[in-house]
């Protein structure tokens, strides 16, 4: 895994080593970036060694008559296959890399290679001949590629926080983003938080040429109509999951597995078990008085049995976040506000696990495949009951919500059944989207000023209705599926990891979102996914003789803080020192007031708005990092790169 970026217009060589060195993080190997004044383009490179550690997997990497030149960030697992094939046609390779043979593959079959390879990636090629740049994000969107693009000059790179060192101006809120921000937690692509930054969506690829720019997607999660589906056997589930895992442990460093004890990462466990590649297991191990006020179960009884079924060494990482410390620092590396408690997490996991492994394995993306969140379930269960019962499950919600919230008295299963009340019997979209929801729309007009208010659009789920529009042709569980592995899981949780991990130069692999694992279960049945309120039915059969059975039936439990418990008492001053300061009040984007009776419903037990005060935290926090200038600097970003030398026969 590595930092790329790219500058076509105004190419100095100070610019794109600013840019370049932005992202010491993602690669601290090695660094490089590559000039042609003559069409005004620079590229970049930031190296986190994998494969082939020597110095001939230098990037930018140039073929060898100097046509193409390429900067690349990810793994291509079927490289070895491909090159192959290469060779047979006559290509000749200098070094073991997988960027040689994508950058050969691009020379052989153009925009073609991307129905060819299989990885997690995202690159730029720069055709001399044509002067024209391509650029790809893998099929789910596993690794981030944004880019800026004003009159005839053209930005991109792995992390925007780069485009903003080649172009100070472009540190502008997109404000018109808050009410997705405060709905979701995060910001749907192709829109970022900064305004004139744009996200590549995942399957799709970019060609920049002559001042113009073309987005076009070239893969889709497949829409199977229901009569199409066909049903998947134990053996053959368990053979494609082995595959994608088996495939993913090509590394010349440690790998390690992020284990929950969960049904997701022991079925990978037990799939790399007896590689050729050890692979050594991590897991995440909370103080009780870190998991007070939250409902989670604790990992870790489950974690070490699942590491002693299958002899494997196992790290306990003791986590003690000290938010006041971590949270500036994780929202500098995530870029733009994303309010998911988790970035903590996946931040201090991958920092004590870089001490052992530089590439980490993740169950992420079986819940979004397999239907594995309890809103899949509870969508599907109310959708069709009948009318007498929604009404009453509104009763009974409405009843809770007049009740004082304790630790100990409702806690996080009451949260979920008022939630589940609320919505229950409203039609499919409506209820996944009330799911999703954390500031509903009337809570949004009492808490903006009207200025802001004004910018937003009227439709906050446009995005996802597109999705469901799409869809329409599938099952209701596969249209809730897509839309989730169309927006949340890139939007949030992949963007989430990678940039936590990479924070830490750490290389995170999901095996479940091989794409062609993706499109077989895409194209299972639902009653092999959920049935009533059990979930990932076809999973836990395929390995149901393979994993404990503890483990296999075990409930799915978060991975998360307990920002329930921090919120109220850890950070009680600080959320009051922050969201009652000065300059917080001065950006005038809410009515004082109203967050006031936000932060004081909450502390007084009348509300649980825990989530809702961690977000305004964090947009606050981002523009003091982003917009007041207080932007982090990476180690060495004074030190000059060298500068890759490339065939002139163009």
């Amino acid at each position: 895994m590595c930092g790329i970026a790219g500058i076509i217009g105004d190419a100095r060589l100070e610019r794109i080593t600013a840019m370049t060195q932005a992202m010491v993080h993602r690669g601290p190997d090695d660094g490089a970036v590559w000039l042609d004044p003559e069409a005004d383009v620079a590229l970049g490179h930031r190296r986190l060694s994998i494969i082939d550690l020597s110095s001939a997997g230098r990037q930018p990497m140039a073929s060898p008559d100097g046509r193409y030149v390429l900067t690349y960030n990810g793994e291509i697992f079927n490289f070895k296959r491909l090159r192959a094939e290469l060779e047979a046609k006559g290509y000749r390779f200098a070094s073991s890399t997988d960027t040689e043979v994508l950058l050969h593959g691009y020379a052989e079959w153009g925009k073609g290679v991307l129905q060819r390879i299989e990885g997690q990636f995202a690159f730029a090629i720069w055709d001399r001949a044509e002067r024209r740049l391509f650029a790809a994000r893998d099929h789910l969107g596993i690794k981030p590629l944004v880019f800026s693009h004003r009159a005839r000059q053209f930005l991109f790179a792995s992390e925007a926080k780069a485009l903003l060192r080649a172009n100070p101006e472009l540190a502008a809120p997109a404000y018109e983003n808050l009410a997705p921000y405060l709905a979701f937690l995060w910001v749907p692509h192709p829109g970022s938080f900064f305004r004139e930054v744009r996200k590549v969506p995942p399957g799709h690829y970019v060609e920049y040429e002559n001042g113009s720019v073309e987005v076009v997607q070239y893969w889709d999660v497949p829409v199977t109509p229901p009569a199409e589906m066909r049903p998947i056997e134990p053996d053959e589930l368990h053979d494609l999951v082995a595959k994608a895992a088996r495939e993913q442990l090509v590394a010349d460093v440690p790998l390690g597995l992020l284990l929950s004890g969960g049904l997701d990462s022991t079925a990978l466990l037990e799939c790399v078990t007896g590689a050729d590649k050890p692979v050594h297991a991590f897991t995440a191990v909370y103080d009780e008085v870190h998991r007070r006020g939250d409902v989670f179960e604790d990992d870790q009884r489950f974690a070490e049995l699942t590491a002693r079924a299958f002899r494997v060494p196992l790290d306990e990482l003791h986590l003690k976040p000290d938010v006041v410390r971590d949270l500036p620092t994780v929202i500098y590396h995530l870029d733009e506000p994303m309010a998911d408690p988790t970035v903590i997490v996946n931040y201090l996991i991958t920092a004590e696990a870089s001490r052992t492994a530089r590439v980490l394995l993740s169950g992420m993306g079986a819940d979004e495949i397999f239907g594995g969140y309890p809103w899949h379930a509870a969508t599907i269960a109310t959708s069709g009951l009948p009318a007498p019962l929604p009404s009453l499950l509104r009763g009974v919600g409405t009843l809770l919500g007049h009740l004082p919230l304790s630790d100990t008295s409702l806690g996080g299963r009451s949260r979920r059944f008022k939630l589940l009340a609320r919505h229950a019997g409203k039609p499919l979209v409506e209820q996944l989207l009330g799911y999703s929801t954390y500031f509903s729309d009337p809570e949004q007009e009492a808490l903006f000023q009207p200025e802001i208010r004004r910018l937003q659009d009227p439709n906050l789920y446009a995005a996802q209705q597109r999705c469901f529009q799409h869809a329409e042709t599938t099952s209701p569980l596969q249209q809730l599926l897509y839309v989730d592995l169309k927006l949340f899981l890139p939007c949030l949780n992949l963007e989430n990891t990678d940039k936590t991990s990479m924070a830490n130069s750490v290389e995170m692999r999901v095996p479940f979102l091989d794409r062609r694992l993706v499109e077989r279960v895409a194209a299972m049945p639902d009653a092999q996914k959920i049935r009533g309120l059990q979930r990932k039915l076809a999973l836990r059969r395929a390995f149901a003789k393979r994993i404990p059975e503890e483990v296999r039936k075990r409930r799915k439990t978060g991975f998360g803080p307990p920002v329930r418990g921090w919120v109220r008492s850890d950070l009680q001053l600080y959320v009051n020192d922050i969201l009652r300061s000065r300059s917080f009040r001065e950006r005038a984007i809410f009515r004082p007031e109203a967050v006031d009776r936000l932060i004081e419903d909450n502390y007084a037990g009348r509300e649980d708005n825990a989530v809702k005060i961690w977000q305004l935290l964090v947009l606050e926090l981002w523009h003091r990092v982003f917009i007041d200038g207080e932007l982090g600097s990476e180690p060495g970003a004074a030190l000059p790169l060298p500068i890759v030398d490339v065939p002139r026969g163009v």
